[in-house]
């Protein structure tokens, strides 16, 4: 395995760890008094996705990113030494 595949395949283990976590529990920490209002309202589906869901996971989700990288990193480099 050469070192930049064994990096590329850790970053994408790294990242897509961390965004899957994200994903999972983000969708959890959305505020039920904005989903609750756009029920209320009956707000289509795809402006709840837009207004609410979209918006109030994008901060972990970077957050994520930048712990995830680095990890990933570590994972590509640790591959490249046991390969």
């Amino acid at each position: 395995m050469t070192l930049f595949s064994s990096i590329l395949t850790g970053l994408l283990l790294g990242l897509v760890l961390t965004v899957a976590f994200t994903a999972l529990f983000g969708v959890k920490d959305i505020d039920k008094a904005l989903l609750e209002m756009a029920k209320t309202f009956r707000m289509p589906t795809d402006r709840q996705i837009r207004y609410i869901y979209i918006p109030g996971l994008t901060a972990p989700f970077l957050k994520n990113i930048r712990v995830g990288a680095p990890i990933g990193l570590i994972l590509g480099i640790g591959l490249y030494i046991i390969f």
